[in-house]
């Protein structure tokens, strides 16, 4: 999507991007944010196809969103749209946000609900200029964690999918695979168990401030599983960004096991002081050997995560 900016005229480049930051900051989903986006473009929400239109055109797509949804992948720049104007006003609204936008993308949302100024709704289902578009996804997290389970069985894992749509409260996520690993070691201790959870978490942050560390989500809930399973052998868990980049920095995420609390106990770093204060690059750098850094990938399809469990004495 960010590669492919064209504001609506009189929206400038920096307007859309101010209109943007100020969303994100007021909570937005992606879908409340593309929501608003293709209204405010120029080519998104259909737009590029229409333009080509009788062309023949073939999008080839990578998936950063959950379920896949073709019209908020990217702002869905070559398939109809299923939002409004007037849902993305709704969007503002709900956000508390109008007063947060520059005054002329707000007068382009306005003018564009009332039907005024020349400012013509997005591309919507039947509309003849789309009927020459199609769309393939060639990269998602469903692709990307049948891959893993396919990988894991031939290592002789039972492998299986647990969800394609791991999402909400990090925090929340890191105690469900906390719990998955528990009753996996307990119910199937004789088995070699993969479960693979693919989605993308938000780490909630205290509202009153406070020291932050440095950190992304995966690494956040793999430093939380382990120390919800610190001393429990039997288990590792792969936390990862596909592209490469968990947050701002060098590591995709970070690899855990029952004995990471305790490693990093013998470097000097306490996971629970670190988990506390968002820190979880600051531990593992320190722990030395669940950092997981694979460099940039070039394909952002999400977070894999990625449980193991051994039969004990493996």
């Amino acid at each position: 999507s960010a590669l492919l900016p064209l504001p609506a005229p009189p929206v400038t480049l920096l307007e859309k991007l101010a209109a943007t930051k100020a969303l994100v900051q007021a909570g937005a989903s992606i879908s409340q944010l593309n929501t608003v986006r293709k209204h405010l473009s120029a080519v998104k929400g259909g737009r590029l196809a229409a333009a080509a239109y009788p062309a023949r055109v073939v999008a080839l797509i990578l998936s950063d969103v959950i379920g896949d949804p073709l019209d908020v992948i990217a702002s869905g720049p070559t398939v109809p749209d299923t939002t409004t104007f007037g849902d993305a006003l709704s969007v503002v609204d709900r956000l508390g946000a109008r007063d947060k936008l520059p005054p002329t993308v707000l007068a382009h949302l306005l003018a564009g609900a009332a039907g005024e100024g020349g400012v013509s709704e997005t591309p919507k289902v039947g509309d003849e200029r789309l009927s020459r578009a199609r769309s393939i996804i060639v990269g998602s997290n469903r692709i990307a964690a049948l891959r893993a389970t396919e990988i894991a069985g031939a290592a002789g894992f039972d492998a299986r999918v647990h969800t394609l749509c791991l999402q909400g409260d990090t925090a929340s996520a890191a105690s469900l695979v906390s719990a998955m690993a528990r009753g996996f070691l307990a119910a199937e201790p004789r088995k070699r168990v993969c479960v693979v959870l693919a989605g993308e978490t938000t780490v909630a942050m205290p509202a009153g401030g406070g020291p932050v560390g440095t950190g992304g989500r995966c690494a956040h809930l793999a430093l939380l599983v382990a120390t919800h399973l610190a001393g429990v052998p039997g288990w590792v868990l792969l936390s990862g960004g596909t592209d490469g980049q968990d947050g701002p920095c060098d590591a995709a995420g970070a690899v855990v096991d029952g004995e990471t609390v305790a490693r990093g106990a013998s470097a000097g770093v306490s996971a629970q002081e670190c988990a506390a204060r968002f820190d979880s690059y600051g531990f593992f750098e320190r722990e030395t050997r669940g950092s997981l850094k694979t460099g940039l990938t070039g394909t952002n399809v999400m977070d894999l995560h990625l449980l193991f469990c051994f039969p004990e004495g493996e």
